[in-house]
């Protein structure tokens, strides 16, 4: 759902007469989004659940009552892109409520549950997720709105994502069609985590020589594995 708020916006700047209409949509979409969330006080305060319903992957026994840990960013990004089509500051206030929550919920190894109970918070299994998708968000948030209350989160997910994904190469799959648990190292290999992070280097505003290089290599890894 938080996709389509992106995608409705998109083409919002394709067709501008169509510009309110879409507007409305992505707001309704929005509330149902919050209407779903975890309530303030909650172990897992303002996260939408992953799962809605009881057809498909809703419906299986494993994933009842679960939440795949880092699709909450989707729902911040796309609130993101909601606060700047029109200006209503309570999309981008729970967007920072859910990076909070991430906040909160880290490690302190600096890592986070690939899958948690969406009421106790606690961790289904001891699969880690892959928190790209957290740095790049706050990065966004730091260049795009100016917001830096989040630098020292930021850079500990990136050290944690450099001393053990990068440093193994173990691009684990954050896949809810497949166990996250019990998958032994290099067994479920994926380049939807490696790729985003070689964008991420490749885009700062002053990559380092050894960004640039980590950035081929990880390309080089997605080459070999998945391009057919």
């Amino acid at each position: 759902m938080g996709n389509s708020i992106r995608v409705e916006l998109l083409y919002a700047e394709a067709f501008p007469k169509q510009k309110e209409s879409v507007l409305q949509r992505c707001r309704n979409i929005a509330s149902f989004i919050i209407s779903q969330s975890e309530p303030a006080d909650a172990k897992l305060a303002y996260f939408p659940p992953t799962y809605y319903g009881s057809f498909k992957a809703a419906a299986r026994e494993e994933n009842q009552g679960k939440t795949m840990a880092m699709e909450a960013i989707e729902v911040v990004n796309a609130f993101f892109d909601l606060y700047k089509a029109c200006g209503d500051r309570q999309y981008f206030d729970h967007a920072l409520h859910i990076l909070d929550t991430y906040r909160k919920i880290q490690r302190p190894d600096g890592s986070f549950p690939v899958k948690m109970d969406l009421k106790t918070g606690e961790p289904v299994n001891d699969a880690n997720g892959s928190p790209h998708t957290i740095f790049m968000v706050l990065n966004r948030l730091e260049k795009e709105f100016g917001v830096y209350d989040y630098k020292d989160f930021r850079e500990s997910i990136e050290k944690w994502v450099a001393e053990v994904e990068i440093s193994s190469f173990n691009w684990n799959g954050q896949f809810e069609d497949t166990a996250v648990e019990g998958v032994k190292p290099y067994e479920n290999m994926t380049n939807c985590t490696a790729a985003p992070v070689a964008i991420y280097l490749m885009m700062k505003d002053n990559p380092s020589e050894s960004d640039l290089r980590t950035a081929e290599e990880l390309v080089r890894f997605c080459e070999d594995q998945f391009v057919y």
